[in-house]
């Protein structure tokens, strides 16, 4: 993928901005890198299938992220 960067302007209510802005300062990066690094990681989760950590990393336990479908519990015999 080239490096080429395309400008992109989004609208974000004063909570989201603040969640934004505190989340760059605690890692010490731009806002627009963490925008960038969610967008791949939910590229990565939700159209790649691959379940990402907390940490960014991929899932060391993907079996946790499967769906469970259980059957409707059988009413007492009796």
């Amino acid at each position: 993928m080239a490096n080429k960067r395309h400008s992109f302007n989004v609208l974000l209510s004063d909570q989201e901005a603040g969640w934004l802005r505190n989340l760059a300062e605690e890692h010490h990066c731009a806002r627009s890198f963490i925008i960038r690094q969610c967008l791949r990681w939910r590229i990565e989760m939700m159209t790649n299938g691959v379940p990402i950590c907390a940490s960014g990393q991929r899932c060391f336990a993907p079996h946790l992220h499967q769906a469970v479908v259980l059957k409707p519990a059988e009413p007492p015999a009796g």
